[in-house]
């Protein structure tokens, strides 16, 4: 086992021979070339970068005041591809040391055109593009040369949110939730598209294994031809552990004619199913319904029922009867007058 003063030992000697390495005659000569080569190639870098160069940057292009009730209909360019003329050190510091922002263009200064369709020379923009670099650099070409927008005045509806794809709980644990915000969005689309749209579905998504309570920021779905107000929402994935509980739950009777009655073996079942923790004393037997309806009963061939519950909490899994079926009876009421 080592010690602290075997450790020194090592160390020390370790020392030393890195030492003896460096002070050797072979050594000096070679960092001393290395030293020169280093500071050569430093200088021949510096005077190759004070060159003239030309290079390609992306810059983000968006529209602004775009108006709720307007889908695009195509998909416009989201950047331009700038080539640029100027000394290396100079487009060097760009590549390294600059973010550039988007150049926004101003949908309202759009004048309506035929079929809805607008096209814009990338050269109108030279000037907002060329204010991003340093005033010695030398604009070259913007591609694409024109930008195009097609779009359509959508009329609006209101949609609930529902979430698509796979989300699995890990191993004895639950989702005793889905929680959106919002809940429901406007979605505007032309008219023959929107009759066909009853959900906004979110981007898909795949989450297995949850083991904690889980927030998500999703898009929805693209359908070319809809636009979604807003275009994203929050989802909250509460995640608790598995426990069990087991509740008895009458039956009940229902739609019988004023002269007949229902006896059922046993009038009582046990309903056994999984929740989360936190919710097992929130949920009870009045949570739940079993109604056996009179004309239900009427096509049974035998006496034999089997167990449908009518009403039963949300957050909850596995849901087991016990007995399932029950055996019944339909009884005349008899009735007792008194003389």
């Amino acid at each position: 086992m080592f010690n602290m003063e075997n450790i020194k030992k090592t160390l020390f000697k370790i020392g030393n021979q890195i030492k003896d390495f460096l002070l050797k005659p072979k050594s000096r000569e070679f960092f001393i070339f290395l030293f020169f080569y280093v500071l050569a190639s430093g200088f021949w870098f510096l005077q190759t970068m004070n060159e003239d160069y030309e290079t390609d940057f992306t810059i983000p292009i968006r529209l602004k005041e775009l108006p709720d009730n307007i889908v695009m209909t195509n998909e416009p360019a989201t950047h331009l591809v700038t080539r640029v003329r100027d000394k290396g050190t100079v487009l060097l510091n760009y590549k390294l040391s600059r973010m550039f922002y988007p150049v926004y263009i101003d949908f309202s200064t759009f004048k309506t055109k035929k079929n809805n369709q607008v096209k814009l020379a990338t050269s109108t923009l030279e000037d907002e593009v060329m204010a991003k670099f340093s005033v010695s650099s030398k604009l070259i070409s913007i591609k694409p040369d024109t930008l195009e927008y097609i779009y359509s005045k959508g009329t609006a509806k209101r949609v609930p949110v529902r979430l698509k794809g796979k989300i699995e709980a890990g191993q004895q644990y639950l989702i005793t939730d889905t929680i959106f915000s919002p809940d429901s969005v406007s979605i505007y689309a032309p008219t023959a598209l929107l009759k066909d749209i009853d959900a906004a579905y979110t981007e898909e998504v795949d989450l297995v294994n949850i083991q904690d309570s889980t927030s998500l920021s999703l898009a929805f779905a693209y359908k070319k031809g809809v636009k979604y107000v807003p275009n994203h929402v929050d989802v909250r994935l509460p995640v608790d552990m598995i426990t069990e509980k087991t509740v008895q739950v009458p039956l009940r009777g229902i739609d019988f004619p004023s002269d007949k009655i229902l006896r059922t073996f046993p009038s009582v079942v046990e309903v056994t199913f999984q929740l989360g923790t936190r919710a097992f004393n929130t949920i009870t037997s009045d949570d739940f319904s079993i109604d056996i309806s009179y004309h239900d009963l009427l096509k049974i061939d035998d006496d034999v029922y089997p167990i449908r519950i009518t009403r039963m909490p949300t957050g909850i899994q596995r849901v087991r009867v016990w007995p399932n079926p029950i055996d019944f009876l339909i009884e005349k009421k008899i009735d007792i007058t008194n003389d």
